[in-house]
């Protein structure tokens, strides 16, 4: 009977050794893969950056196995919280209305938590101080928009008279099926500054008199953009030689560029009386414009189109 035992013994013992042997530490099998928390970034706004009504918090979030929800605080209270997975990689943006903080500091954080419950944050900085906001918005109005007038006239402000601004959009753009496009550039600005549009479907390909323009009208037409080669161009023609109330604008749109929203957008914003080229990281900048809205520009138009009459001084305060 014991021999009977040993060859049972004996003849089990390689499977087990076999079954033993993949699974231990030096067995050659695979190691798990590691499992890395989030990556997280807030690129909009910067840090210690002045904030007024409403801001887009834009930020990037990545994770190597999947985000199962991101979170965005104000002073380290929760204010929004995504949790739809499917959207929460790459280049996300959040709402808020900065007018309802007090005046001061506050934190913005962004926290990211991944399907195995890591998490990562960024934070920034930002003040809110309406005073302060509204100084530099006065400021860019002189910087940006106000035309010294003939005979020695004091400088006053230009805009369009009225509202809701018409934009046209060329039979051309319309039949490739652009026009969302432009909605979305109007109603970018719209959001921010309380300005309104309507979009039209023109059936029109060009201007018939591209020295004078379609009057009450912004025109968006294919062609070649002055300067050549640039992407698009804005004209924008006065009522007098005072130049203080548009009268008409053509943005001419060049090839390859009739969905582009974002420059889309960047031409509108020249066509509604931002004269001269900024360089601040957002919609208005020359050299690379941004789906952002600084808030001193967005305070600016503000102020410029439902404060002031065309032709007036820009307030000091």
């Amino acid at each position: 009977m014991k021999k009977i035992y040993l060859l049972l013994i004996f003849l089990l013992l390689p499977f087990f050794v076999f079954a033993c042997g993949g699974g231990g530490g030096d067995g050659g099998g695979t190691p798990p893969t590691q499992d890395n928390p989030p990556l997280v970034s807030l690129s909009w706004p910067t840090d210690q950056q002045l904030i007024g009504g409403t801001m887009t918090a834009e930020f990037q979030v990545s994770d190597d196995k999947g985000i199962e929800k991101v979170e965005f605080l104000i002073d380290n209270a929760i204010d929004v919280t995504k949790t739809d997975t499917s959207g929460n990689q790459g280049i996300l943006r959040i709402d808020f209305n900065a007018d309802a903080l007090y005046t001061g500091t506050h934190t913005l954080k962004v926290q990211a938590t991944d399907t195995s419950r890591n998490a990562s944050s960024a934070t920034v900085e930002v003040k809110v101080d309406p005073v302060e906001l509204r100084k530099q918005a006065l400021q860019f109005l002189r910087d940006f928009n106000t035309w010294k007038a003939p005979y020695g006239a004091t400088g006053g402000v230009r805009r369009w008279d009225s509202m809701p601004l018409i934009l046209e959009v060329s039979s051309d753009i319309v039949r490739d099926g652009f026009l969302s496009a432009y909605q979305e550039a109007a109603d970018f600005w719209t959001k921010y500054t309380g300005i309104t549009f309507q979009i039209v479907a023109s059936a029109e390909s060009r201007v018939e008199n591209p020295m004078t323009g379609k009057l009450g009208v912004v025109f968006f037409e294919y062609g070649e953009p002055f300067p050549a080669g640039n992407a698009m161009s804005a004209w924008v023609n006065t009522d007098d030689s005072m130049r203080t109330h548009y009268i008409a604008a053509i943005v001419t749109v060049g090839d390859g560029y009739g969905n582009h929203k974002t420059l889309i957008a960047h031409e509108l914003g020249h066509t509604l009386g931002i004269g001269a080229e900024v360089d601040d990281g957002t919609i208005t900048d020359h050299s690379s414009a941004k789906w952002r809205m600084n808030p001193v520009t967005a305070e600016a138009m503000k102020i410029l189109y439902f404060e002031l009459v065309p032709g007036s001084l820009v307030p000091l305060s």
